[in-house]
């Protein structure tokens, strides 16, 4: 970032430059003095540390040896000794149990007086831990902390024996070791020895006689030995010649070694080092102990030992600070009085040059000299004047631009005559200046409006001076267009009129627009025909004509029949040219005043109007339009690469003046196509009165049927199944619906509402579950517990995609068997998917579901279709049973259905068997089971388990075959 080149920097830089490096260098050198002070005077006082405490270590030391040689000067213990060794062999105990040893008892008192008086004159030397006596034939004698001589450390005791003897009677310093004592507290101690030599008349050593071993205690030992401190943080250490910490502050450390790297750099009597200790640096002085070879080291952290520079440090830059604020507070002050209201007026100046001042800027009066407020008040003066000159400048150009916008101007004199014009003007119009100036601007009328408009538009100038509207006007090449023009009058101070200015735009690619957004509205985008809106409305109209003119019309709502299955089989873009091939027939077709109107999916509707008064003539009329047209749409139409024939169902609502409003009669034409579609489809017919009371009917049927499932009014009545030799081996589910205060509704009539109201999903779910549970409350019952329950499925029910899922949760959740549950299909269901039929009935068969198609041969039967599905049972319908010992037709299906159920490996079922001949024909023929009012009618679950339980008994049971329990309605 570059730093404004400012006086008030300049300054301010100029006293830093002054006042900052003298001070920095005074830091500088008084920071290295310090430093090199307090190194050289650490240095003299641990060098002197150390030798103090080598001199207290060695009070201590002598006074642990002063022990030893007054112990090891006690002649009973010498004389002891050597009449321990003298003992007989036999008698001594061996070294490697150190048995329990006593001197002869005038020695042992002996002894142990002359022991106590000198351990009461060191009564001071505080730390012993135990004084050993250890003959070399293996007697033990101790005298401290514990008096157990049985639990020893053999191993280490053999190593300090065998030090001490190396020593030819000198008192050897072990350093820090393991007490041999294994029930001593005190696990780590100083061990100093002295081996006990016999000596003959002149003093030489002959045989060593046994050791006295000194434990001390290395914490009580160096108690005092770090009392005095140079620094803060300082520690001292006691090495031994092994290198294993006799002595620290931190006393986990004791008996430790210390790292090979220090353990180098001990080599000389003494000297400094500076080490890494703990990750901290520290500097380390050490002093040699020749006595005893050990090592006094004296620790002190560098961070404790320059604490007193980093507090000159700090001080330093405290005063740095305060330097800087007297520097800089004077300097900001300056330039907040002088230095910046003068740069703000110079900004000012530079700004109004560079034209970046904003309209009404004005520079506020700051705190500052009287001058320069003064000077500030003739820069804004100035500024007032500039900005009044420069507006005016501006209302210039921007009159000029205005002028010359995208809009065109023209300019006339109070007479209308044209004085002035544009280039947007000339653009639109095609006129140059000097082709229509002096001219009327009646020049450029149309003609299109009427002379009423023009008195409008001048009448709306003299009375407001303006006037704004659609108009249209004519080009310089004859061209009429329309343009939205804003005529204003222009006054002079006397109130006169002295011009007109005219501003317009030419509006003819937004009245196309406009055009198609309408289009859009009204007209389909496939067909290009009218839509529903622009139908309702026309048929609106066609009431009201009809009304006036006395006369007839007529609705014609077109229907394709299977549309849907080409829309689904073939794709939405072959649906597509089929509805695109249709319209145009229908174009072609009707003619006006009539009129095509699509209005939605594969429907379209024809409106004829104008037709005979009489409405017998107008409907026979209709009735032959309406059959041209069936005659012509069924005609072949080429699809993509195929030809397809399509029929029509078509209903028809006649109206007469306002007979109703135009969506009553769409939906009178709606019910008369639904009833063209019952009647076989390919036809036409009339709505009449009927209809309506009919369509009626089916929603207060459809809206009952759905309380009768909230109401739980419906239930499952079960007819009996039972093979060729007349034993009941299942029964077929039948749904029954008990309306209140109507009685029994056959399902011929309700099923067929629920179908085509979607309620047949929820009424099949109810009634496979049902079955279900009937299904486990059997299998308690031995006479049932081995009957298969059939339960029929509706196509829609069998399409839904959770069809599968929904199965298999019901014989989870009733944990009804699944061998014991058919699921009786119809051939409706192989129109369509045929894929996903066969994948979801062999999911459902894999968990022992069977399969049975029902009333085959009446519709689509196809033995492909036959070969693929994994079907249990054929299901010969009653249609073909009838008559079956009478029409040798129906014989020869039946004959035919049994051959093809033989050859796939099928079961059969008739059902509709009524008579003992039926039977027999069909056993003759092969059939496995039966099913009819012969057997049974279909009964309440009450009923329906007695009769199963009449067919079980041993007696009676072909009576029961021939004679049913009751005459219920199927």
């Amino acid at each position: 970032m570059k730093l404004p080149n400012s006086i008030s920097v300049k300054l301010i830089g100029f006293l830093l430059a002054l006042c900052i490096p003298p001070f920095l260098l005074y830091q500088v050198l008084t920071f290295s003095i310090v430093r090199s002070t307090i190194s050289g005077m650490a240095l003299q006082h641990s060098m002197d540390l150390l030798a103090d405490r080598e001199a207290y270590l060695k009070h201590q030391l002598d006074r642990i040896e002063d022990l030893l040689r007054n112990i090891s000067t006690i002649d009973e213990i010498k004389i002891a000794l050597s009449h321990a060794a003298d003992e007989p062999v036999g008698q001594q105990s061996t070294a490697s149990r150190i048995p329990s040893f006593r001197f002869r008892t005038h020695d042992e008192l002996s002894i142990q007086s002359r022991i106590s008086a000198i351990l009461n004159s060191y009564e001071n030397l505080a730390g012993l831990v135990s004084i050993d006596l250890i003959t070399y034939s293996g007697q033990h004698h101790r005298v401290g902390d514990t008096l157990d001589t049985s639990n020893i450390d053999q191993a280490e005791l053999e190593r300090l024996m065998q030090e001490s003897r190396q020593a030819n009677g000198k008192i050897r310093w072990h350093g820090i070791r393991s007490n041999i004592s294994l029930t001593s507290d005190q696990h780590k101690v100083i061990v100093a020895s002295q081996t006990l030599w016999q000596t003959d008349a002149s003093g030489a050593l002959q045989k060593p006689l046994g050791v006295l071993l000194v434990n001390y205690d290395p914490l009580a030992l160096f108690r005092d030995l770090n009392e005095p401190r140079t620094v803060r943080g300082s520690k001292l250490m006691v090495v031994d010649d092994t290198g294993n910490v006799l002595y620290y502050p931190d006393s986990k450390l004791i008996g430790l070694a210390v790292s090979p790297d220090i353990i180098d750099l001990l080599g000389a009597p003494e000297g400094t080092f500076a080490i890494q200790l703990e990750n901290h640096p520290t500097l380390m002085n050490f002093r040699w102990l020749p006595q005893w070879n050990w090592h006094i080291v004296s620790l002190t952290p560098e961070n404790e030992l320059f604490a007193p520079l980093r507090d000159i440090t700090r001080i330093g830059s405290v005063l740095l600070v305060i330097a800087l604020l007297l520097v800089i507070w004077p300097s900001w002050l300056f330039d907040q009085r002088v230095i910046r209201p003068i740069r703000a007026l110079s900004d000012g100046f530079q700004n109004f040059r560079a034209n970046r001042l904003s309209d009404g800027w004005r520079m506020p009066q700051m705190k500052s000299l009287r001058e320069i407020n003064q000077l500030i008040g003739w820069f804004n003066i100035f500024l007032e004047k500039t900005e009044t000159q420069r507006q005016a400048e501006v209302d210039l150009r921007v009159a000029a631009t205005a002028f010359e916008s995208q809009e065109g101007v023209i300019i006339t004199d109070a007479e209308t005559n044209v004085t002035r014009v544009n280039r947007a003007f000339s653009a639109i119009t095609g006129y140059e200046l000097h082709e229509i100036q002096g001219k009327p601007v009646r020049t450029l009328k149309s003609g299109r409006q009427n002379k009423s408009f023009y008195q409008d538009l001048w009448c709306s100038i003299v009375k407001t001076d303006k006037w704004n509207g659609e108009i249209w006007n004519r080009r310089k090449n004859g061209e009429l267009y329309p343009a939205w023009l804003a005529i204003t009058a222009v006054r002079d101070p006397q109130g006169q009129i002295t011009h007109y200015v005219g501003a317009f735009v030419d509006i003819t690619q937004r009245k196309q627009a406009e055009e198609r957004i309408e289009r859009l509205a009204y007209y389909d985008t496939l067909t290009q025909l009218p839509n529903r809106h622009l139908l309702l409305d026309s048929v609106q109209k066609a009431c009201a004509r009809s009304s006036q003119q006395d006369n007839c019309g007529a609705i014609l709502l077109i229907d394709l029949d299977n549309f849907k299955f080409l829309n689904e089989s073939q794709g939405h873009k072959l649906g597509d040219q089929l509805l695109q091939e249709i319209s145009l027939r229908l174009r072609n077709q009707v003619h006006e005043p009539n009129a095509v109107f699509r209005w939605g999916g594969d429907e379209f509707v024809v409106l004829l109007t104008q037709l005979d008064p009489k409405l017998a003539t107008a409907q026979a009329d209709a009735r032959a339009i309406g059959e041209n047209l069936l005659a012509r749409l069924q005609g072949p139409y080429r699809v993509g690469d195929d030809i397809y024939r399509c029929t029509s169902s078509i209903g028809v609502a006649l109206f007469h003046g306002q007979d109703g409003d135009a969506a009553e009669l769409l939906k009178h034409a709606e019910l008369a196509m639904y009833a063209a579609k019952a009647s076989g489809r390919n036809t036409l017919r009339f709505f009449d009165p009927t209809m309506q009371k009919t369509a009626a009917d089916y929603a207060s049927l459809a809206s009952c049927l759905h309380q009768a499932v909230e109401e739980q009014q419906l239930e499952l009545h079960y007819q009996i199944q039972v093979d060729a030799t007349g034993r009941a081996v299942g029964a077929e589910a039948l749904l029954r619906w008990h309306r209140p205060n109507k009685g029994l509704v056959s399902p011929a009539i309700f099923i067929p509402v629920a179908e085509q109201s979607n309620l047949i999903v929820e009424l099949g779910n109810w009634a496979l579950e049902t079955a279900c549970q009937r299904l486990v409350a059997w299998s308690e019952d031995p006479v049932l517990s081995d009957l298969t329950l059939a339960v029929n499925i509706s196509a829609r029910q069998f399409r839904e995609p959770e069809f599968t899922t929904q199965v298999l949760g019901i014989l989870a959740s009733t944990q009804a068997p699944p061998h014991r549950l058919k699921l009786e299909l119809t051939e409706s269901l192989l129109i369509g998917d045929t894929q996903d039929t066969i994948h979801k009935m062999h999911v459902l068969k894999d968990h022992g579901i069977a399969f049975s198609l029902d009333d085959f041969g009446t519709g689509y039967s196809s033995l492909s279709y036959l070969r693929q599905l994994p079907l249990n049972q054929l299901k010969i319908d009653r249609s073909f049973v009838n008559q079956a010992g009478q029409n040798s037709a129906d014989a020869a299906i039946i004959e035919t259905i049994l051959a093809l159920a033989r050859t796939f490996g099928l079961e059969t079922i008739a059902e509709g068997v009524e008579n003992e001949e039926q039977r027999a024909f069909l056993a003759e023929l092969g059939c496995d089971a039966y099913q009819g009012y012969l057997f049974g009618r279909p009964l309440p679950e009450a009923a329906f388990v007695q009769l199963v339980h009449q067919y079980a008994a041993p007696t009676g049971c072909h009576a029961t075959v021939l004679e049913p329990i009751n005459s219920d309605q199927p």
